[in-house]
């Protein structure tokens, strides 16, 4: 084609194709609002069983190479296993000494090239056994890569990668088999990263060159990639369109592949051929599987044209734009085409599937990061958590994606997976309305959708009200649950009745609701209510009696913005009396992450004797320092983790009646409550003054550690699991 005719023809033929793709898109947006297309299933008979595909061409001393690396790693594995050679466009001659060492490995010789995506395509259909490991010929794999990858096959796990190494540790890792991909000019740019750690991670896809695939799923995934030929993305189509059907891709680091980096594509291809080819090929995976919206359209159009005359000619040719058209419509009727795939490495493993189908499986969701436990809420899903998974196999789907830090690994343990996501918008100051709606928001409810088709649990729970809108995803007869933390019903005005209206609606379609006390409890219009009641860790230390002038403690994140307005009250309307009349007293706030920041904002934490803390971990040692604690909140619902921990401790915990919800029953000796923030005055004086009196009321009665600790609290939310599938079953 003539330069002039190509910068006149090329841009229009691009055009009309994005306009016909545009117009599949406009018509599968139409349609899926109205037909929701049911979820893939795994055909796969799952007996046990692997078979290694290794495409060849050319290659024999590093073929050679390879295929003893496999031997040694077969030998690991107690299972029926086979070794199949896809050799294409190359002499049976020269590889006549592989085949008289190697006579049990199946060979498969062909004349013409069939490229990466062809000899998979062979092997594939000559393969025994259910699950297939894919390696290159220019690949080894140390003697456990694949016993490290069987525990982690399921029927939802479409792959698992192994990590790549470099033959040559001098060149940078660019390749490590755990994938992301990043916005680039309005496109997914496609990259490995190194491991952060040795847990089974998520990944975007499962490269084809050091990767184990479910044989019945890669033989759908793959039909009509072949428009990749030669080589390069055809196996980032696959890793997308599983998990757009809710199959999942795993990178387990702990099994290693070793690898010299292009040495097979050099043999038949110039460096500058191998990237145009690539370029190419992403254009192609970005037409078939991005949103085409107007910042995408003229990304991939400025690429094209860039492109050379005969790749351009090859995009355009009427079989590619048929296979491409096509594979838009499919697009189309995946049931998650919508999946936020920027998440899928967020995601963590830690128990095998074949351990964890030995128990029930248990969806957890929450709209905040919990790990590490730094609000009451967080430290109660934490305890819970750990408790009932000892029944449960836990996955834990969390909103909030960017407040995981390291620091929250340890607490992973008890869980057997955990799936995080994020892009809540903001909600400050918004009604209950405005809150559901923002935090029950289209990612979180797909990727729910997704993880409940995959793993059939025996029940969901969906934790806070806020999440409340996530029903919209319930599908199946499975139990669900929602723990309402706070219950806001019963307020008079016209704007609240019209948020209970709205929040009614929701909860009633739930099948039991828990909250967090009895006061709560009575505020629910719903026909099956329980309560599963804040606590403490009895077992933490024992009881010391509380120092003569230690200081006062208040624990609260201020993240929870009543813990703030409260401390401030108190600050501004009690101290400044008790710090007139009490020599030296002194004030622990506990505000949790960020909090000395946000005291700094407020004259009235400058104040003499008042210090401010962070976020603090374990508050036990901090509550065995102090005289007394206080729970000066206005205005709340739920019950306060706090007071649980004061009582626990043995302190004298002096609150407000609100700030006492769920606790007031036990007559505890050492719960003192007073109607206003302004009147917890008299009692602070008194308590602190007086020592003798103070520690005759502070040590623990036998009932309130019984009765406050989480394993009771536990034991609770265990006999209401038993009670909700054994009503289900019948």
């Amino acid at each position: 084609m003539k330069p002039n005719l190509r910068r006149k023809i090329l841009p229009l033929l691009v055009a009309a194709l994005l306009t016909a793709l545009r117009t599949i898109d406009f018509i599968g947006t139409a349609i899926t609002k109205w037909i929701s297309f049911p979820s893939v299933r795994s055909r796969t008979a799952r007996r046990p069983g692997i078979s290694v595909i290794i495409p060849e061409r050319a290659n024999p001393v590093m073929l050679r190479e390879c295929i003893e690396s496999v031997v040694k790693a077969l030998h690991n594995i107690q299972e029926p296993v086979e070794i199949i050679v896809v050799v294409n466009a190359a002499p049976v001659l020269i590889y006549g000494d592989l085949i008289r060492r190697h006579p049990s490995i199946r060979w498969m010789f062909f004349h013409k090239p069939l490229w990466f995506n062809g000899a998979i395509r062979k092997g594939l259909k000559a393969a025994k056994y259910d699950w297939v490991y894919l390696l290159n010929s220019d690949m080894t794999v140390d003697p456990m890569a694949l016993v490290e990858l069987l525990p982690w096959r399921a029927p939802h796990v479409f792959a698992i990668a192994s990590q790549i190494i470099f033959r040559n540790q001098a060149i940078r890792r660019e390749e490590t088999g755990w994938t992301r991909f990043r916005q680039l000019d309005s496109l997914p740019e496609i990259f490995d990263v190194l491991p952060e750690d040795d847990f089974v991670r998520g990944t975007l896809y499962a490269g084809g060159g050091a990767s184990l695939f479910q044989k019945g799923l890669l033989r759908r995934f793959s039909a009509g990639t072949h428009i990749y030929n030669p080589f390069y993305w055809e196996d980032v189509e696959w890793g997308t369109i599983a998990w757009r059907c809710g199959f999942e891709s795993l990178f387990c680091p702990r099994s290693i592949a070793h690898h010299h980096h292009r040495a097979t594509n050099r043999l038949f291809f110039s460096e500058s051929a191998i990237d145009w080819i690539f370029q190419r090929n992403r254009i192609h995976y970005e037409l078939r599987n991005t949103l085409l919206t107007p910042d995408v359209r003229r990304t991939i159009l400025d690429r094209v044209c860039k492109l050379e005359t005969n790749a351009c000619l090859e995009m355009l040719r009427p079989s590619a734009l048929a296979m491409l058209l096509w594979a838009r419509i499919k697009y189309w009727t995946y049931p998650y085409h919508k999946l936020p795939l920027q998440f899928t490495w967020h995601m963590r493993y830690m128990t095998p599937w074949s351990t964890a189908a030995a128990k029930p499986t248990l969806i957890v969701v929450t709209p905040y990061a919990i790990y590490p436990p730094s609000h009451g809420g967080a430290m109660r899903l934490q305890r819970l958590i750990a408790a009932v998974s000892e029944f449960f196999n836990v996955i834990l789907l969390s909103d909030e994606a960017g407040n995981y830090h390291a620091d929250a690994l340890q607490y992973f343990k008890p869980l057997s997976s955990v799936h995080l996501v994020s892009g809540r918008q903001s909600d400050t100051g918004a009604s209950r309305i405005q809150r559901i709606r923002s935090h029950s928001h289209p990612d979180l409810k797909i990727m729910l959708a997704m993880l409940i088709a995959s793993r059939t649990p025996a029940i969901v729970q969906i934790e806070f009200t806020e999440l409340a809108g996530l029903i919209d995803a319930k599908r199946r007869s499975t139990p669900w649950l929602l723990t309402q933390h706070e219950v806001w019903q019963s307020h008079q005005t016209e704007a609240a009745m019209s948020d209970d209206s709205f929040e009614s609606h929701v909860v009633d379609k739930f099948d039991a609701v828990i909250t967090c006390c009895e006061e709560d409890a009575r505020l629910v219009n719903h026909p099956a209510v329980y309560v599963v009641p804040n606590g403490a860790d009895i077992d933490s230390a024992p009881y010391i009696p509380s120092p003569q002038s230690g200081p006062i403690l208040f624990i609260g994140p201020f993240r929870y913005l009543p813990n703030l307005h409260g401390i401030k009250a108190f600050l501004e309307n009690v101290y400044p009396y008790l710090s007139e009349s009490i020599p030296n007293l002194r004030l622990l706030v506990l505000g949790g992450h960020s909090a000395t920041e946000a005291a700094s904002r407020f004259q009235c934490f400058s104040q003499r004797g008042i210090e401010v803390m962070d976020f603090v971990e374990h508050v036990r040692p901090i509550l065995d320092q102090c005289s007394l604690t206080i729970n000066p909140l206005h205005g709340v619902r739920g019950s306060c983790l706090k007071v649980a921990e004061s009582l626990i401790a043995g302190r004298v915990c002096i609150s407000t009646n609100e700030g006492a919800r769920g606790f007031s029953h036990l007559n505890s000796h050492a719960l003192v409550t007073a109607d206003s923030i302004a009147e917890l005055e008299d009692p602070i004086r008194r308590f602190f003054c007086d020592v003798t009196y103070r520690r005759s009321r502070e040590l623990p009665a036998p009932h309130i550690l019984r009765e406050c600790s989480w394993d009771a609290s536990a034991q609770r939310l265990l006999s209401i699991y038993n009670k909700i599938i054994k009503q289900r079953a019948s």
